[in-house]
Order: structure tokens, then C-alpha cells, then sequence
């Protein structure tokens, strides 16, 4: 299910997480949290990382708990090294970040800790509109929503011959055929974007793969290293060093295709998303058509 906001936490802060998630809900951005949306059966770290890349933005519900929290940190850096989404850290503690500093360090954080906590959630769907790219409609602020309340309405386009149902099918109509090119840029930006970073992760991978090849061969040559041509233990040492390094390139390589193996799945999922919307697009559209011309 598409969804707007990721929500990470600590299993100690559920109660913050569902108060949340309610709020946004109600205010029309989907959340994703684990143990609401992980399937029965399915594979945990797949379906973060698979809810994580299809997020537009990351709620980190930050306390002494998620701060210690391993999965919270991978989720973190997945968020951030990986796959570049935003992340906006809801601090319920007055803590400053141990385990998350490196991460948390060059972040603006939303302080929460003051109560009452409904006015911090309030405050909280203002930021994550701001946070997230406008698609299909146009997210605003209070203020704004205000100010154009107050701007004077403009005069109703006339419809020559047509009736009340007509004018409303026509704009409809329209307003979905305005719609759909800004969906599909969207989707083609999220699949390209996708794309980019599994081709950069595959260069990162082949270059870790002919460094580590390399490494290899330093190592043979130094076995072979005679006494007379390096000093005693000079050459046992500098194949150890070599090996040493290979074996992190090794690591590195299984990473990075790691890396690519997961991107590649995101580009299909999004593929198979953005065509599933483009055909419900579609089919709207001809109704909405069809309407109009019958209401004639």
C-alpha cells in the first residue's frame, strides 16, 4: 500500500507511534510502522527496507529507547546512506543522541518534549507536508489555507447548454486530466532516481571486485618474494596487510551487491506501483469522459 510517512521506533514507544499515525492519518498521509504493517509470514528486514524505499519521509520517534535501539539505527542509516529519504527526528525526551549522534548530529530534530502532546502532532503534520514532494494536490499550511480563504472567488466558467451534472463531470475531468501527467513525472523521477542510484551501486561494486582481484595478486607475489630483494619479515608483513585489505574489499563487494540486489527490487516494485496507478488512471479518466458525454 502507498504510504507517505515511515514511522521508526522503539517497541517501548508504540504508544507515541499509534498517537501518531492516527493524527497523520487523519489528515491524509498513509503511515507505515512495523508491527502494524509487516505481514504475517513475510521476511522483517525485506519489508522495512521494501516500506522504507517507497517512503516520501522518515518519523523518527526519538527517546532513550529508540537512541539504544539497534534496529532503529540500521533503519536510520538504510534511510539516510541508502536510500536518501528525509528523516525528521520527533524527540519525545530531553535527551541528547548517543548511539544515533552520528546521524542525528546535522539535523534539525522537532522537539516534542514539552506537552500536551496533540499540539506537537498537530505541528508535526504541518512539517511533514513541507517535508514531502506535492503530487496530484497541493499541501498547505493553516496560514495559508486562511489567506486564501480571504481572497475574493472568481466568477464560475459558463457552460453554454450544459447542465448542472454535465458541469460537474466536465470538471472532473479535467481536474483529473491535469492530474495524471504531474502522477506519471513523479513516478518516472522515482523510478529514474532509483535507477541512478543501482547503477552507481554496481560501479561501486565492480570497483571493489578489481581492487580486491588486485589485492589477491599483491598477496601471490609477496608468498613468492625472495629474502635478498625485501628484508626478513618485510615481505610476510606486507602480505598480511594485503590480505587484510582484500578481505574488506571482499566485505565491501558483498555489501555494495547487497545494495544492488535491493535498489533493483525497488526499481520493479515501483514499476509495477507506478503502472497499477497509470492504468486506475486511465480507467478513471474514460468513466469521468464517459460521464461527461452522457450527461450532455
Amino acid at each position: 500500500m502507498a504510504h507517505v510517512a515511515f514511522i521508526s521506533y522503539s517497541k517501548d514507544d508504540k504508544g507515541t507511534v499509534e498517537a501518531i499515525c492516527k493524527t497523520l492519518e487523519e489528515n491524509g498521509l498513509d503511515c507505515w510502522y512495523a508491527s502494524r504493517n509487516v505481514p504475517v509470514g513475510a521476511d522483517w528486514d525485506a519489508s522495512i527496507m521494501e516500506a522504507l524505499a517507497a517512503s516520501r519521509v522518515m518519523i523518527l520517534v526519538w527517546s532513550s529507547h529508540s537512541d539504544q535501539s539497534k534496529q532503529v539505527k540500521r533503519e536510520v542509516a538504510l534511510a539516510l546512506d541508502e536510500i536518501g529519504v528525509t528523516v525528521i527526528p520527533f524527540r519525545i525526551e530531553s535527551i541528547e543522541p548517543s548511539k544515533l549522534l552520528y546521524y542525528l548530529s546535522g539535523i534539525q530534530w522537532f522537539d516534542a518534549s514539552i506537552p500536551p502532546l496533540e499540539a506537537n502532532l498537530n505541528r508535526l503534520v504541518e512539517q511533514v507536508k513541507i517535508a514531502i514532494p506535492t503530487v496530484g494536490q497541493l499541501l498547505v499550511s493553516e496560514e495559508e489555507k486562511l489567506k486564501r480563504s480571504q481572497m475574493p472567488e472568481k466568477e464560475p466558467e459558463a457552460h453554454l447548454g450544459l447542465g448542472p451534472a454535465a458541469e460537474t463531470a466536465e470538471g472532473q475531468l479535467r481536474q483529473e486530466e491535469q492530474k495524471n501527467p504531474e502522477k506519471e513525472s513523479h513516478l518516472l523521477s522515482e523510478v529514474e532516481a532509483l535507477q541512478a542510484a543501482e547503477a552507481e551501486a554496481l560501479e561501486e561494486a565492480e570497483a571493489a571486485a578489481y581492487r580486491q582481484t588486485r589485492l589477491r595478486a599483491e598477496v601471490e607475489n609477496l608468498r613468492r618474494a625472495d629474502a635478498t630483494v625485501l628484508p626478513p619479515g618485510e615481505a610476510e608483513a606486507l602480505r598480511r596487510a594485503a590480505e587484510l585489505e582484500a578481505v574488506e574489499y571482499a566485505e565491501k563487494k558483498a555489501r555494495l551487491v547487497a545494495k544492488v540486489e535491493f535498489l533493483h527490487q525497488a526499481v520493479e516494485n515501483t514499476i509495477q506501483r507506478a503502472e497499477k496507478e497509470l492504468d486506475e488512471n486511465a480507467i478513471k479518466t474514460e468513466t469521468l469522459a464517459a460521464d461527461a458525454k452522457n450527461n450532455k
